[in-house]
């Protein structure tokens, strides 16, 4: 379980497909992606895609659709850089959030979380990636 505190003092504490704690307490705990409900407890519906990266990359884009194998191939073409930090998101961290931060203003959405998203790159419960063009400059930030 990841937990941090709210600025009320209150601990909140976030379990990824378990309910174990690990013997943290918490006063609220949000279950996420359980393979069963629990009892009483609000439930929301979840999609993804599910993609089985054992494959080689001939299988990976034979499954794709025309459209996605083009993109794949033209960022290829283009000299696009794929990077991602897991576990060790920590010495990322401050670069992915003022990316994200800038981002946002620009369309005035909220900032980044930075109590929450330093807990889970403690946690090492964080995977930071990015997509840079050939001269090195940052298109696209992600974080799991």
């Amino acid at each position: 379980m990841i937990t941090f505190k709210t600025k009320s003092s209150i601990t909140v504490g976030t379990c990824w497909y378990t309910t174990e704690t690990n013997g943290r307490r918490a006063d609220i705990i949000h279950y996420r992606h359980l393979p069963e409900p629990i009892e009483g407890a609000s439930r929301e519906e979840f999609v993804t895609l599910w993609i089985d990266l054992t494959k080689d990359e001939d299988q990976l884009l034979a499954e794709m659709n025309q459209s996605t194998r083009h993109h794949v191939r033209k960022a290829g073409e283009y000299g696009l850089v794929y990077e991602s930090w897991y576990p060790d998101t920590v010495e990322k961290l401050d670069e992915f959030c003022e990316f994200f931060d800038a981002s946002a203003s620009a369309k005035s959405l909220p900032l980044v979380d930075r109590q929450d998203i330093r807990a889970y790159a403690a946690e090492g419960a964080l995977d930071l990636s990015r997509v840079s063009a050939a001269d090195g400059m940052p298109l696209a930030w992600h974080g799991h």
